[in-house]
């Protein structure tokens, strides 16, 4: 049985017993005396106290009535209760998602630009190894970001110094260093970095010297080498695959025309696609894609513009690879299944020599550059699902050339380049997205 039914029981039991003339809140009070009484009392019954009515002319005459008005009052007050805790919530969720910001880590023991190579480890440690200028040194220093200090430790010197190598990070975790330049002379050695004891050891050579070239990892866990320099005007056409198993390298095609410092961009169907970068004096405007099923190399459309060493290709979410600067603002996008090239948007003022890095959200996060022989502290994100560009927090740093990772937590990691005067870097920021 109901508080309600109970308290309209009461009710009519006790208007019998104080007859017709009797004053509703009269009736009322004897009724909730009866009900505590009777050890009934409900939080319905505790609502039909005599403060809960508006007014002491209230009726109470029809026992009817006198329900309908019940429930209605306890409607009433549970959606003021709901709409107020929606309201509250919302504005605790609105102050609780920050704006996107930047935050400093410890400076690194060396400062670096894009000479360096940097890679995320599976740990969610990152390391960074070699650098300098092409000539007259190459460094050997190698140093790992800890996250959870917020620190730069230094690790054990590569076996050779190197300037401009590739690093990437093998199935197993390990990494994969390779070529670059030792004061000034281009080398095909290889290296292979163990985070689980911190130590490099020698791993097969290249076929061919190389820097300034290209590296990425296929699915089937071989690493494709492809363009790079010689630094004799006799640069690699021909391209090499890196077995981790045997540790050795084997050839893999001819590409259609030489190029160094390429973007390389793993596509969702495993083919790979190798763009611009600069030839014999010119920059290039070609691409090229590798069929690791027969080791082969097509051509494919030519991008909208000549775009050499300092411009980017990011895989977007959906397949297609946009790629921006290099020089200029310009930016566009490739289609892997037409094969065609369409002009972006043009970026916000930045010329080339920024970073991008895909967030989680699909956005990409662009940051750095110059512009006018300027560094900037740029921040910007091209968002594909509006085809737009829209400005973020500025970095703390001014920086061109520096290098960006994404950790595991969906921030970004950006390091080094080098400032406005040449001068390399050694600070490093996180970018966190605020939501």
């Amino acid at each position: 049985m109901s508080a309600t039914f109970d308290f309209d029981r009461m009710l009519r039991s006790t208007l019998e017993d104080a007859g017709p003339s009797a004053a509703p809140i009269e009736l009322i009070d004897a009724a909730l005396i009866r009900a505590r009484s009777e050890r009934q009392r409900r939080p319905v019954v505790a609502l039909l106290d005599r403060r809960a009515w508006p007014a002491p002319s209230a009726s109470l005459a029809n026992p009817a009535l006198a329900r309908v008005a019940t429930i209605s009052l306890v409607v009433l007050l549970l959606l003021a209760l709901a709409v107020a805790a929606i309201t509250v919530g919302s504005q605790v969720f609105q102050r609780r998602v920050p704006a996107p910001f930047w935050s400093t880590t410890g400076a690194l023991n060396q400062a670096r630009s894009d000479g360096s190579a940097l890679v995320l480890l599976a740990d969610d440690r990152v390391l960074v190894a070699g650098g300098g200028p092409l000539s007259p040194n190459s460094i050997p220093a190698t140093e790992i970001y800890d996250a959870a200090g917020n620190t730069w430790i230094p690790g054990r010197d590569l076996l050779h110094p190197r300037s401009r190598a590739t690093a990437t990070r093998l199935a197993d975790g390990r990494v994969l260093v390779t070529g670059g330049a030792t004061s000034g002379v281009r080398v095909k050695t290889a290296e292979i970095f163990d985070p689980k004891t911190g130590a490099w050891t020698a791993t097969g050579s290249m076929r061919e010297a190389r820097s300034q070239h290209a590296a990425i990892l296929l699915p089937d866990g071989r690493v494709l080498v492809a363009g790079g320099t010689d630094g004799d005007d006799a640069p690699p056409l021909e391209a090499e695959l890196y077995d981790p198993t045997s540790g050795t390298w084997s050839a893999t095609g001819v590409m259609t025309i030489w190029r160094a410092s390429p973007s390389i961009t793993l596509l969702l169907d495993g083919t790979v696609l190798v763009a611009g970068g600069f030839g014999p004096g010119i920059r290039l405007r070609t691409a090229e894609i590798y069929h690791p099923a027969n080791g082969t190399w097509t051509g494919t459309g030519n991008m909208t513009q000549f775009r050499s060493d300092d411009h980017t290709a990011t895989l977007l979410a959906d397949g297609r690879v946009l790629v921006a600067g290099g020089p200029g603002s310009t930016a566009e996008i490739f289609d892997p299944v037409t094969h065609v090239w369409s002009k972006a948007t043009d970026m916000a003022g930045s010329e080339g020599g920024h970073t991008a890095t895909r967030l989680p959200s699909g956005v990409v996060l662009f940051t750095g550059g110059l512009r006018d022989g300027a560094a900037l502290r740029l921040a910007q994100t091209y968002d594909p699902a509006t085809a737009s560009w829209s400005p973020t927090t500025s970095l703390l740093q001014a920086r061109i050339g520096a290098l960006g990772v994404l950790l595991q937590d969906g921030s970004v990691l950006v390091i080094g380049g080098t400032d406005t005067e040449g001068a390399e870097l050694s600070s490093a920021e996180i970018y966190r997205a605020g939501s």
